[in-house]
């Protein structure tokens, strides 16, 4: 669906994602912040102590990150928004090995992950799944600007 079948990327899918994750996350953040379970927010702060503890590998960090959301979307206890995460991690998994060093900026933003884990376990929604998303989609969206050029 993202990459044709002559191997170019279709930047107008990879644009939509980008688009949709940052929605999705507050979404799901402002859902999660209504769902207090301890074991849940201790699996987050393991996540995010696992990011800590490895801030220098970028692909480990990439599916800490995955693992992560996947983490806030049960926390949600929201089918939809279940299924949608599916839907853009089954896209994402097509590209994700070229999209690590891209990346980079949102996956060593550890501090964002924790501050959110910590709003989450107080029931509050906070702004850091927008501060998080937006490092990796503005690298992201330049990227695509580079392979319309090149893809044309």
């Amino acid at each position: 669906m993202i990459v044709g079948s002559g191997g170019n990327i279709n930047t107008t899918i990879a644009r939509s994602v980008v688009e949709m994750r940052g929605p999705l996350a507050e979404q799901l953040v402002k859902a999660a912040s209504k769902q207090t379970n301890p074991n849940q927010i201790e699996t987050l702060y393991t996540i995010v102590g696992k990011m800590m503890a490895n801030a220098d590998n970028l692909q480990l960090l990439q599916q800490l990150a995955m693992d992560f959301w996947g983490g806030v979307v049960s926390h949600s206890k929201s089918l939809p928004h279940q299924l949608a995460y599916n839907s853009l991690n089954a896209v994402y998994s097509q590209i994700q090995q070229h999209l690590t060093h891209i990346l980079a900026g949102e996956l060593q933003a550890i501090r964002d992950y924790k501050t959110l884990v910590k709003a989450l376990e107080a029931n509050q929604e906070k702004k850091a799944a927008k501060r998080i998303l937006e490092r990796g989609a503005t690298a992201i969206e330049s990227i695509l600007d580079e392979l319309d050029e090149v893809q044309q």
